[in-house]
């Protein structure tokens, strides 16, 4: 492809990060300050997601013919131009991390598509290079499932009953009693160390007894569990019908997204006035299920690909385009590895394919993900196809 027939590559790019960016979000900003790099509940992830933001312009200025230093200049222009514009934006918060990060990642995606050739093309490197790339998407699935386990904290405890928290809408119901197991959480701090191990390890039911409010068109905290570094171990909200779930996790002690875990309609029955027992299952474990007045329930556990999940916490992006993005996650982790087949004998080329194919669903079920879906299988053979046939149209030739 031609200089000139690249442009539109750069006009997409352009637009896709304009809609992803200048559109007026409906939360309150954090504010974390313009001169903060990396600070926040979730600094490590958005400054990853910034990087791969502008990825694709850089590619696309990469494949036009432009320099990595000149796809810099041109990523940091661009991302400052943004971050004015945002100034006058409900919900966006300009910070100096969004355009040094922003820049980083379109030199980076013209570093990536200049130097395409050299990283996949044969030579005596080539088979380790294959075999790196596959232990990689490997351990990315694995390393999945450590970062989703629930993380407790060895720190003191507190109950928050119907908590009025910063950004967050307000219950208007009344909790009246906290259990776990045969220990009650009250309203402020636990009375004993061993109260604390008791909610963390047991095997019943967390169960919280209220009466319900009006239906809240925000996240409406009904109760919670902090730890004496206000951090929320442990979180139950409502917005308008749904009930939803949210546990400290080991991404979130890395500055990486917390899951919330949604129950949809699981309030829909139930009024402002009326008895309310919800009762969590595993609060702390996997599967998570829930009971809201006798209705059993559980969430979907986290699959292969659900990488995603912990630098992206939105729940619109849960359900079909929640299993769209999973799919994507292992389609990008496998791409490389059908790149680097062609470049290495057809004994590694096979065996590499194979060991990824079957070494996601073991990697999956060993960390405690759900084993991969047909549509997230189907793209790791896909990635592995297109792979192949790419490297022999836009590499090799």
């Amino acid at each position: 492809m031609t200089r000139l027939a690249s442009r539109p590559l750069v006009v997409a790019a352009i637009i896709f990060i304009a809609v992803l960016t200048l559109i007026p979000s409906s939360e309150a900003a954090s504010n974390p300050g313009f001169a903060c790099i990396r600070c926040g509940d979730r600094g490590l992830s958005d400054l990853l997601l910034n990087i791969l933001l502008f990825l694709p312009f850089g590619a696309a200025l990469g494949y036009a013919g432009v320099t990595a230093r000149r796809a810099l200049v041109y990523g940091l222009l661009f991302s400052a131009a943004i971050e004015i514009t945002q100034l006058g934006l409900p919900g966006r918060s300009p910070t100096l991390r969004d355009i040094v990060t922003n820049g980083a990642g379109a030199w980076l995606g013209a570093l990536l598509v200049l130097n395409a050739r050299g990283w996949f093309s044969r030579g005596t490197f080539a088979v380790p290079r294959l075999w790196t790339v596959t232990a990689v998407a490997l351990m990315a699935v694995a390393s999945t499932g450590w970062l989703l386990t629930p993380s407790p904290s060895e720190d003191d405890y507190y109950g928050q009953w119907a908590p009025q928290l910063r950004n967050l809408g307000h219950w208007s119901g009344q909790v009246h009693e906290v259990r776990a197991g045969q220990t009650t959480i009250p309203d402020g701090r636990f009375n004993s160390a061993q109260d604390e191990r008791d909610v963390r390890t047991t095997t019943h039911p967390l169960r919280v007894v209220a009466t319900a409010g009006n239906r809240p068109t925000r996240l409406a905290p009904i109760f919670a569990i902090a730890d004496g570094g206000r951090r929320h171990l442990l979180m139950i909200f409502q917005e308008q019908d749904d009930l939803l779930v949210r546990t400290y996790r080991r991404s979130s002690l890395l500055g990486l997204d917390t899951p919330r875990l949604r129950f949809e309609g699981a309030m829909a029955s139930i009024g402002a006035g009326d008895s309310l027992v919800v009762e969590l299952f595993r609060p702390f474990g996997t599967p998570t299920c829930l009971s809201i007045n006798g209705q059993f329930e559980c969430a979907e556990r986290f699959g292969a690909g659900s990488i995603w999940s912990a630098f992206i916490s939105s729940e619109s992006l849960f359900g079909a385009p929640g299993v769209l993005l999973s799919a994507l996650a292992l389609f990008s982790l496998a791409l490389p590895v059908g790149l680097l087949a062609r470049t290495v004998p057809r004994a590694h080329a096979i065996g590499a394919s194979a060991v990824l194919f079957i070494g996601v669903w073991i990697a999956a079920s060993a960390s405690g993900l759900a084993a991969p879906t047909p549509l997230e299988s189907a793209a790791v053979l896909a990635a592995l196809a297109i792979g192949w046939q790419a490297h022999r149209k836009f590499v090799q030739k």
